[in-house]
């Protein structure tokens, strides 16, 4: 800082330099170790989820199924049909009614949601408010199963029968025809909860008589199924799972005790971390989905707990102690032939607890070989020198 010998350099300073002849300085309210000039938010951020917000709504405990379609939020139950509006952040209930079969696990496809209860599958239209049964049935009479969706067919894995099993099965919603993958599950096992990203369905743990951590990956298009190197925290079932992105986020859970932890197993990489946020309460048989960047969770802590209130977990790109922003300077240096030498993002770091705020005063130091010739243009936001 004392002695600038590169004929073009960034300066961080709260005074204005004297010797720098061509570059950039940024004007600081502090020492220069308050500011960091990175290629990329990347290097400095850290990416996680947050609960943000916690709506006041209830939902009822006995849900079993959520879904989303556009801003809205369906939970499904054998009694009622809820709907949550993530804009006004109100429930409502509808007056149309499943056909009293528990419900255990469900999907979207377009505008229509499908309930897997028993042997039936239901089909709630949300344009029109009508619940119909399709004339296809799953293969017996089975519950505790988890469900998600690729383009235009439902995937249903294993769930409780008179025994457990490991069942895969597939529901075109095109068709109406119900069918059994001759691939199974890595075990028998129930209450796993399931999301997809792409073309491939990830199942998350489960129980057969005791809890397992495995994350599994069914290839909807090579109808293959393959088990992840990596794993849960911990043996765990009564998840629930959404995706966002290429990441999926899996909420609460039961292994002997009641669990908010949020993990997210990011799909391209095949790595599974806890986030350090949690829900706000230990809870099984959440229910969860995603709209946009936003999850909407939904779960109550032991079996007595009779409502449920709405949890709203958002995935920040630029997230550190709850604060968000996304007003930063991008710095774009050039030489003499127009050629792009330096593509940069300036963010201001208050202290060691990474509390940012954008940078606010960027300038432009223009000046020939004569120093005492030096002029400064400041530079406003998204423009380019």
């Amino acid at each position: 800082k004392e002695q600038i010998s590169s004929s073009s350099c960034i300066v961080c300073s709260p005074n204005q330099p004297e010797n720098l002849k061509k570059g950039l300085w940024i004007e600081t309210d502090g020492s220069d170790k308050d500011i960091n000039i990175v290629d990329s938010c990347d290097d400095l951020l850290e990416y996680d989820y947050v609960v943000h917000t916690q709506s006041d709504v209830e939902i009822n405990k006995v849900s079993r199924v959520e879904t989303a379609v556009g801003t809205k939020c369906y939970i499904f139950s054998s009694k009622s049909i809820q709907i949550y509006d993530t804009e006004t952040d109100a429930v409502t209930t509808s007056s149309t009614k499943l056909n009293g079969y528990s419900v255990y696990s469900g999907t979207t496809v377009g505008t229509k949601c499908y309930i897997f209860s028993s042997k039936s599958i239901q089909i709630y239209d949300t344009e029109t408010d009508i619940a119909t049964t399709s004339s296809a049935t799953l293969h017996e009479e089975i519950n505790e199963t988890s469900a998600t969706s690729v383009g235009t067919k439902c995937y249903i894995f294993g769930g409780h029968t008179v025994t457990i099993s490991a069942a895969i099965q597939i529901y075109d919603t095109e068709t109406d025809i119900a069918t059994t993958s001759s691939t199974k599950l890595s075990r028998a096992m129930g209450e796993t909860s399931a999301t997809s990203v792409g073309t491939k369905c990830y199942i998350f743990g489960g129980y057969s008589g005791t809890h397992h951590n495995t994350i599994q990956i069914y290839d909807t298009e090579t109808d293959i199924r393959t088990t992840s190197s990596a794993t849960l925290h911990e043996g765990i079932s009564e998840t629930s799972a959404t995706s966002v992105g290429t990441k999926c986020c899996i909420f609460g859970g039961y292994s002997g005790t009641y669990h908010n932890t949020i993990q997210i197993y990011d799909t391209e990489t095949d790595i599974r971390t806890t986030s350090k946020t949690t829900l706000k309460t230990g809870t099984q048989r959440t229910l969860s989905a995603a709209i946009g960047t936003k999850c909407y969770v939904v779960g109550a802590c032991g079996e007595n707990a009779t409502n449920a209130s709405v949890q709203i977990c958002e995935y920040f790109d630029c997230h550190v102690n709850n604060n968000h922003f996304s007003d930063s300077i991008l710095i774009t240096l050039k030489n003499d032939n127009d050629k792009q030498i330096a593509n940069k993002t300036a963010l201001s770091v208050q202290g060691k607890v990474y509390s940012y705020k954008p940078v606010e005063n960027v300038y432009y130091v223009d000046s020939d070989d004569i120093v005492s010739e030096l002029t400064y243009h400041k530079i406003e936001n998204n423009q380019t020198v």
